[in-house]
């Protein structure tokens, strides 16, 4: 059996809704000799410019102890990692309506366009 096993969900994953089959899930664990122990983390909470929570559940194989990591600052958001959009840049990525409408008659013409 593996020594560690790492589970990535989201939180609903332990609601009142789904919480007989998660507890299903721990029982069987436990019985396996897992020591197991769950958490919701936000990746907000851990340096990343997103608001995205999971649940997670570590186990380990055996009488273990383990403790999630502490939350950090935030040192960076989205505006980070933006580039200023350049007049240059806007003719190289920004699709015109004429080109887009061409493409449209031309995947049509094809029998591409679904």
């Amino acid at each position: 059996m593996p020594q560690v096993l790492l589970m990535e969900n989201v939180p609903q994953v332990h609601s009142d809704d789904n919480m007989p089959h998660f507890q299903k899930w721990l029982d069987f664990l436990e019985e396996k000799g897992y020591s197991t122990y769950i958490k919701d983390l936000n990746a907000y909470d851990y340096g990343v410019g997103q608001n995205r929570e999971r649940c997670f559940v570590v186990s380990i194989l055996g009488k273990y102890s383990y403790r999630f990591p502490i939350p950090m600052d935030l040192r960076y958001v989205i505006e980070n990692y933006q580039e200023e959009l350049t007049e240059e840049m806007a003719l190289k990525y920004i699709v015109k309506n004429e080109k887009a409408r061409a493409l449209m008659v031309e995947l049509d013409e094809k029998g591409e366009l679904h």
